[in-house]
């Protein structure tokens, strides 16, 4: 499915800019529009709707998919021939031409090899003009037919580029009133812009001890009609007032979370916001119209909640020191259980990917995998320090630290 946008639209509502010489291009130039998961269509997620899917014990414990012990590809700042060095990486994707994409946060420039891991091409530098990323950015790629677009959300927008990286557009991000910035987070099979922003603007105040309840909208974009339109409403990590001396903080209340969100289909997004190993499914109207629950272990807060209060003694900075001391020592409202979902991934089959949280990040991680039914399969472990950024249908890709500096890596995926 794609859709086509106008570029001619955009330009006139001051959506997108462009360099001086495109614009006689502009006038056959079409970007179509579709969704890196084109092929979650149909009734994905659908078979148990209206009723809550619980899985008691995953269906294939014994025998399931695993990585390959040594990646088959490695790419790293020696091995590259572009003289650049990655830094901060944010992320990264094997492109449906098979080249590869890299996003090099850190320098604000996104890097291009082939399938082998050969240097072609790198774009972007620091600052405001087109084909910039600001410094703190943390560049996502997504796929949109034809062309790519990659996120420039400190700035306010995005950018256009074809599978050659050459730049053709940059797409300012809409405003909400009432609400702070908004980040594009995921993009629709129709062609819609998905976007998270904090409610009331982010402006916080109150009393020392007061509970600052914390909320995140979200939003979809229609490029084409540029109308905005509020889907829901989620819970986000609590804050505190804390008052300490003449100095006023908000820290975050421990072991809240944050919502997930993905754009699943054209109509569908999955959800996870809950402490507990489940999946939400919304429709187009942010209405719940199914959920998916999974018997995955989960931690009491009060088994880590010591030892994870001491590790503010390792800290190097001391008025941090002195204020989380405080801090942790008041009656905080601690949920009951540590969120057992971290990350949420939907991998090229459309299956659901779902990170347990760890309390010792050193302990490799343990992925469950849902199918399109959604039926737990089982579990698949992966590297402790390996940041996944892309599943394909034989392969699993991301970056790590685990060498001393950033390298991305291809594994191979094995299914049993």
């Amino acid at each position: 499915m794609t859709k086509i946008i106008d570029l001619y639209f955009l330009l006139a509502n001051g959506l997108i800019t462009v360099k001086p010489f495109a614009v006689m291009y502009l006038r056959t130039l079409i970007i179509l529009i579709s969704s890196f998961l084109l092929g979650c269509s149909g009734d994905e997620f659908k078979k148990h709707a209206n009723s809550e899917n619980r899985n008691t014990h995953p269906l294939n414990s014994d025998s399931f998919w695993e990585l390959s012990k040594e990646p088959d590809l490695i790419i790293h700042s020696s091995n590259n021939d572009s003289g650049v060095q990655l830094y901060r990486a944010s992320d990264g994707r094997i492109l449906d031409n098979n080249k590869i994409l890299i996003a090099n946060s850190g320098l604000s420039q996104v890097l291009l090899f082939d399938s082998a891991g050969v240097f072609l091409k790198q774009t972007g530098q620091e600052g405001r003009g087109p084909n910039d990323f600001a410094e703190f950015s943390n560049i996502k790629i997504h796929e949109l037919g034809a062309q790519l677009l990659l996120t420039d959300n400190s700035n306010h927008r995005a950018h256009f580029f074809d599978y050659d990286l050459n730049y053709q557009a940059t797409l300012n991000y809409p405003k909400a009133d009432d609400h702070g910035r908004l980040a594009l987070i995921d993009t629709t099979i129709n062609g819609n812009l998905i976007f998270l922003a904090s409610q009331g603007g982010g402006y916080l105040r109150g009393q020392d001890g007061d509970l600052i309840e914390m909320y995140r909208s979200v939003f979809s974009f229609n490029p084409s009609t540029n109308q905005i339109q509020r889907i829901t409403s989620l819970p986000s990590r609590r804050r505190m007032v804390l008052k300490i001396d003449e100095n006023t903080s908000f820290p975050f209340i421990p072991f809240d979370k944050n919502p997930i969100l993905l754009a699943y289909q054209a109509n569908t997004f999955l959800v996870s916001s809950s402490v507990h190993p489940k999946i939400s499914i919304l429709n187009s109207l942010g209405e719940p119209v199914d959920s998916i629950y999974y018997n995955a272990p989960m931690v009491l807060t009060k088994d880590v909640w010591q030892s994870y209060k001491s590790e503010i003694e390792d800290w190097e900075n001391e008025a941090h020191k002195k204020r989380y001391r405080v801090f942790y020592n008041k009656p905080l409202p601690l949920n009951k259980y540590v969120p057992s979902i971290d990350e949420i991934i939907v991998d090229a089959n459309c299956y659901l990917w779902a990170r347990r949280n760890r309390i010792d990040t050193s302990l490799p991680q343990k992925w469950d995998v849902l199918n399109t039914n959604g039926d737990w399969l089982g579990v698949i472990e992966v590297p402790s320090h390996f940041t996944i950024t892309d599943i394909g249908n034989t392969y699993v890709f991301g970056y790590t630290t685990e060498s001393g500096d950033e390298e991305f890596r291809k594994y191979a995926l094995l299914k049993n």
